[in-house]
């Protein structure tokens, strides 16, 4: 059964990787937030209310960041590129649904 805290593990090398990203826990559930080194402030704080939602918006970050780190916003990515980031986003989606 999909968890937080099964989510954030199959999740963690890349948490540890992106240091823009974080996501912590609060009463009301769990947040995702992203962090902009120009402004020195968070950008973005969402709530995951859900442990679905957290591995949506995961699974998101990590296409995300694999565009900008190979990128750098220098030009759009190919077909190929976008498949590539959208494959690597999936093996983390698939560690964590995979039966411990």
């Amino acid at each position: 059964m999909l968890s937080f805290e099964r989510g954030l593990e199959a999740f963690r090398e890349h948490l540890t990787e992106d240091t823009g990203v974080e996501v912590v826990p609060t009463r009301h559930g769990y947040t995702y937030l992203t962090w902009d080194d120009r402004r020195e402030n968070w950008d973005t704080a969402e709530i995951c209310l859900t442990p679905e939602a957290l591995l949506d918006r995961l699974t998101g970050a990590v296409e995300s960041y694999e565009q900008c780190r190979l990128l750098d916003g220098t030009r759009d990515p190919t077909d190929a590129e976008r498949k590539a980031f959208a494959e690597a986003a999936e093996r983390y989606r698939k560690r964590c649904l995979e039966r411990p």
